[in-house]
């Protein structure tokens, strides 16, 4: 996922300034599932000086292969009320999780820089100090408990970075009170179990862990004695951010104006593309009169930079190749067939209460519509080593604004997300049943047929377009895409 020598596009995207380039950059990660994003200018000093082999078990010094000129910052919130659980294996999941949209936003970050024709180095919190550049992105300040706190999730959030040499607007940070509440409310010194969190009412200059670097006027925390309770709780804590009054549920109304004044700027997207009635795509070349269908299609289509980009980004971990007996997507093993299983398996009261646990697991992962079906012969596959008793069936809602987009570069992108988020949750749930102790067999669109399983399951019924059509919201949740796991 954070591989740095993947091929990038020999053909560079050209912008007319470096505003244009930043926003087309920022609406990528937001169409990419983002909600958070902000670029700082490359500064060394946010750099680790060495980096460690672990197949040598020698420090390296930091050399990067070429040399960088922005890194771009994404913010990816965490499971509010799994947060709330903490300090329990629930929190702990909460916060794996924020790691795994990480791991994903961040490969299909850097192949949209790729397919720009830049370089980018994906990162999670590896190769540079991620506090310190979100701060300086605009994404937040730092709090009292060591962490970024945002104004839209607080402390509740997961950083990564993707360093590149594209030529970006830098954003400037931002400030909005939470030194002074900090000084003030004291609410996660108070709540950590081990003390980690100082009561001093500034901020200082110094730190008394060997872990504290020095000269920077803020609150020092103790990793030291934050990780032994981590090692004696044998889950994380994540105490200081459940507590913290900035880490609240947003009713309708917080940050309207500000949705209201972002969704008014006149700015170049990536997904906002205008509704095309002509037939002819918009960055297309358009078929000479008299051509047939086949003529057309066999000509090579011209398609914007950006959009092509978007496309390959939104399908950076979801293009299915068949390998022995499993389905490998770029070597990542998301939808491997042979995993084991736990040898004490979970004991329910009855199959409602297994059903509705598998359920609430199934959204909690990130799964948008959750059904399942009895096991039906007609739909088996051959190559399944045992005889399932269920399947659970889910869907995943595809990108709202592409719905209105006739035969886009930007709708088949959407189509390539939802493929995307279907490759991540089926490796997670196919784990979480194996851990309950039981067989599972996740699949995508390939050896079984989606639609009557779906049915079965009750998520809704065919419609005349030969798709399924969820009673939830009506044909607004006709744009799915679904996943079975047998088990």
């Amino acid at each position: 996922m954070y591989a740095w020598d993947e091929e990038k596009s020999r053909q560079k995207a050209t912008f007319t300034d470096l505003k244009e380039a930043s926003l087309i950059v920022k609406d990528a990660a937001r169409f990419l599932g983002r909600s958070l994003v902000g670029i700082a200018e490359y500064d060394q000093k946010w750099v680790y000086s060495t980096w460690y082999d672990f197949s040598t078990k020698e420090s390296i010094p930091a050399e990067f292969p070429f040399p960088v000129k922005s890194v771009i910052v994404i913010a990816v919130d965490t499971d509010y009320r799994g947060c709330l659980t903490s300090p329990s294996l629930i929190s702990s999941a909460a916060t794996g999780l924020g790691y795994s949209k990480m791991a994903e936003t961040a490969r299909k970050m850097a192949t949209f820089i790729r397919m720009l024709g830049y370089n980018a180095i994906p990162s999670g919190n590896d190769t540079a100090i991620s506090i310190p550049l979100a701060i300086q992105a605009g994404l937040g300040e730092l709090g009292r408990n060591g962490m970024l706190i945002t104004p839209e999730y607080g402390p509740r959030v997961r950083l990564l970075k993707v360093l590149t040499d594209m030529p970006l607007q830098p954003d400037k940070p931002i400030t909005f009170g939470v030194s002074q509440f900090c000084m003030k409310c004291k609410k996660c010194a108070y709540s950590c179990p081990t003390g980690a969190i100082p009561l001093d009412s500034k901020p200082t200059m110094y730190g008394d862990s060997m872990s504290n670097c020095d000269g920077v006027l803020k609150w020092y925390t103790d990793p030291e004695r934050c990780y032994k309770f981590w090692a004696l709780n044998g889950a994380e804590c994540s105490n200081c951010i459940a507590c913290c009054p900035y880490n609240k549920w947003s009713s309708w109304h917080h940050g309207l104006t500000q949705r209201l004044k972002e969704s008014i700027r006149d700015k170049p997207s990536v997904k906002k593309a205008e509704k095309n009635d002509s037939g002819i795509e918009k960055n297309t070349v358009p078929s000479e009169p008299g051509t047939s269908m086949a003529d057309q299609s066999s000509k090579k289509r011209e398609y914007n930079i950006v959009d092509y980009a978007i496309c390959k980004a939104a399908a950076a971990i979801s293009d299915y190749t068949a390998k022995d007996n499993c389905f490998v997507i770029h070597e990542q093993d998301l939808c491997e067939w042979s995993s084991k299983h736990n040898q004490s398996k979970m004991k329910f009261q009855d199959a409602t209460q297994a059903s509705f646990i598998v359920n609430r697991a199934a959204m909690f992962l990130g799964a948008n519509l959750v059904g399942i079906a009895d096991y039906d012969k007609r739909y088996m596959h051959s190559g399944l080593s045992f005889e399932p008793k269920s399947v659970i069936v889910m869907g995943f809602v595809m990108k709202d604004e592409t719905r209105y987009i006739n035969s886009s570069i930007i709708a088949t992108a959407s189509t390539g997300l939802g493929h995307s988020q279907m490759a991540g949750t089926e490796k997670k749930v196919a784990t979480f049943i194996r851990e309950l102790g039981f067989k599972a067999k996740p699949c995508g669109d390939e050896t079984v047929p989606s639609i009557p399983l779906a049915i079965m399951a009750g998520l809704g019924e065919c419609g005349r377009n030969g798709l399924l059509v969820t009673r939830s919201m009506g044909q607004e949740f006709s744009c799915v895409r679904y996943l079975r796991i047998w088990i």
